[in-house]
Parts: C-alpha cells; structure tokens; sequence
C-alpha cells in the first residue's frame, strides 16, 4: 500500500523500499487489488475507484 504525491526520484524510491526490507506484517488474505485515485479538498480527501483486479 502507498501513496506518490510527486515525480519519483527512482534512487531515492529505491533507498526508501530498502530501508523497509525486513518488515514484516500479520498474516492476511487478500481478494482483489484496488486503484484508487485522491483529490485533495478543502473538506477533506475524496477517494475514487479508478479499477479493480480479482485475485486467485
């Protein structure tokens, strides 16, 4: 899960990923893989389904 608000720097990315590399999270089943795109407002973010992806 993640969130790029800008251009990437791709090393920087990279340096980033691997600074995370042993984490480790509870186990969990996922069904499907969600895109969604954000707008940010005055009132708050606004998420909108952009597509979908089954797995299994």
């Amino acid at each position: 899960m993640g969130r790029i608000k800008a251009k990437i720097d791709v090393k920087k990315f990279g340096d980033a990923l691997m600074e995370f590399r042993n984490f480790e999270s509870e186990t969990f089943t996922a069904d499907q893989i969600v895109l969604y795109k954000s707008e940010l407002k005055p009132s708050g973010a606004v998420y909108t389904k952009l597509a979908s992806a089954s797995l299994g």
